[in-house]
């Protein structure tokens, strides 16, 4: 179910019966990436576009109302949201389980893994996109691929626990045992698969 808010912000609810399980809040449209398969991309990824801090509040004081079983932060990207750490600490201190659904690029700092980790940040999925460089530089638009390989060794090393999520498309199917075999050896972290599906034909 989606709810409409004044300023035409949106949170998605996902329910099971009559328990809240999810909140999906968009921070921002704003991106550190131009990925070709993104919705944030119709918005142009207009930094303009960030939640006001007092949307943020209201729309935090409904899930611990409502009793949200958990909340997930989407953007754009929502680690460069500039109230994010912010958001982290609100969460924490209603004890609200919650994650980020991130490109992980901004953790390719080790300053900013232990910023992330004081605000109490413990667990975060990261999109590793297409499995070899070529293919995350056509269709992300930035040359990163290795600041994503040193991001997730980052995290793991700050302990972080980590997920790598992967992004099948028509140009990145071909790749998925590479990219589960290159996260593995290369970061040494468990492996969680999470995959999301997009073809346009």
């Amino acid at each position: 179910m989606t709810i409409c808010l004044p300023g035409g912000w949106r949170i998605a609810c996902f329910f099971r019966k009559d328990n809240l399980m999810k909140v999906t809040i968009t921070l921002n449209r704003g991106c550190n990436l131009n990925c070709s398969w993104c919705y944030a991309s119709k918005t142009g990824f207009k930094k303009e576009l960030d939640m006001e801090e007092d949307v943020f509040k209201k729309i935090l004081s409904f899930c611990e109302e409502a009793k949200a079983k958990s909340v997930c932060l989407i953007g754009g990207e929502p680690t460069i949201y500039p109230k994010i750490h912010d958001v982290i600490r609100a969460l924490k201190e209603k004890s609200m389980y919650f994650s980020i659904v991130s490109n992980g690029l901004i953790f390719k700092s080790v300053e900013e893994v232990k910023r992330f980790k004081d605000s109490g940040l413990e667990h975060i999925p990261i999109s590793v996109k297409p499995y070899d460089k070529e293919t995350y530089n056509a269709v992300t638009g930035k040359d990163s691929f290795d600041d994503v390989m040193t991001a997730l060794r980052n995290l793991v090393e700050n302990g972080i626990d980590v997920a790598a999520s992967y992004v099948l498309s028509k140009e990145s199917i071909v790749g998925i045992k590479e990219m589960v075999e290159k996260v593995k050896s290369g970061v040494q972290l468990n492996f969680e698969c999470d995959f999301d599906i997009i073809f346009r034909l």
